[in-house]
């Protein structure tokens, strides 16, 4: 009778030790936490553009001879959110009266530069428009509704530099969906998440450029009004398409002052 209870529980005690459901499930829920987590993070966008730069070197029609400045500007971004992540950012504690406008003309002033790096269909810069001039006025319906919303936004709920990223970024949900869609079925298809990601990021820069030289807090409200992620997305998406209509309003009406065709 002594020796079949021991080996009774000696076979329980091994099931216990040998159970797989529970390492697999926890395995799980880790693969997707770290997922989360590299979707969370802003230099994870960073580092896939500043990839896509780099292997693709946008020398195409639409890019102009400063398109090396493209990959640069995408770096120097990669390389001061590193550096935050180690050391803690370290910006400067402008006048409160001058903050807000200075960080939406850093992000204006990011839109012109990249607008440099392309030439669309012609010899100029801009891309926009084959002449430069037309190019660069049109551009403006655009760049600076988008600049002055990120600075409402910064202002109204108090966004640092990662959630001003995911702010201005979600501006570029048409470009990135429309363009992830037709890699999809190129031979480039496997780097349709990288090209999307490298929209949502160009984007991000217009707008959170000046968040990477002035403290965001010196941006903010008197009491900034929480957001969630959703949200926040949510937002972002709803002020880009806001931002392009104004463009295509802003185009009709400057073609027809300046007197020059679409």
């Amino acid at each position: 009778m002594t020796n079949d209870i021991t080996g009774a529980s000696c076979v329980r005690e091994a099931w216990r030790v040998e159970a797989p459901v529970p390492i697999a499930q926890g395995n799980g829920a880790t693969w997707r936490r770290a997922v989360v987590r590299v979707v969370r993070d802003d230099r994870s966008w960073i580092a896939s553009a500043l990839a896509v730069s780099l292997l693709i070197g946008w020398g195409g029609d639409d890019a102009s001879g400063l398109a090396w400045l493209n990959p640069v500007a995408l770096a120097l971004l990669l390389a001061v959110r590193w550096a935050d992540a180690r050391r803690g950012p370290r910006r400067w504690a402008a006048p409160r009266v001058a903050a807000g406008p200075l960080v939406a003309a850093m992000g204006w002033a990011a839109g012109m530069a990249y607008e440099l790096t392309l030439a669309a269909g012609g010899d100029g810069y801009g891309g926009m428009h084959p002449e430069t001039g037309p190019s660069f006025v049109i551009a403006q319906g655009y760049y600076v509704p988008a600049a002055l919303v990120t600075w409402w936004a910064v202002r109204r709920h108090g966004l640092d530099t990662r959630r001003a990223f995911f702010f201005a970024g979600a501006m570029a949900w048409y470009e990135a969906l429309t363009v992830g869609a037709v890699s999809l079925i190129s031979p480039l298809f496997v780097l349709a998440p990288a090209l999307a990601a490298y929209y949502v990021t160009t984007y991000a820069l217009f707008g959170m450029a000046g968040l990477l030289l002035i403290d965001h807090r010196r941006v903010a409200g008197a009491e900034p009004r929480p957001i969630g992620m959703r949200r926040l997305l949510l937002l972002g998406a709803l002020a880009g398409s806001a931002c392009w209509a104004v463009f295509l309003a802003w185009s009709y009406l400057a073609a027809a002052l300046f007197g020059f065709a679409l």
